[in-house]
């Protein structure tokens, strides 16, 4: 399987803005998917090991408030 990797080389608060979200959001949501093992967060890259776990990932239901 081909492992995706998004070097961004952004601080949290530009990729934030990218997005149209909130740092803080987008480092939940981020930490979120790493601990689910959908991706790896490295310096200033993204990688992606299953593009499919990660669709799979988001577009489930989740409750806002976990």
């Amino acid at each position: 399987m081909l492992t995706v990797i998004l070097p961004h080389g952004l601080t949290r608060l530009a990729l934030a803005r990218i997005v149209g979200t909130t740092p803080e959001t987008l480092c939940r949501v981020l930490g979120r998917l790493q601990r689910a093992s959908v991706i790896r967060l490295k310096d200033r890259s993204i990688e992606i090991p299953d593009v499919h776990r990660l669709r799979e990932a988001l577009t489930r239901k989740q409750p806002r408030n976990s």
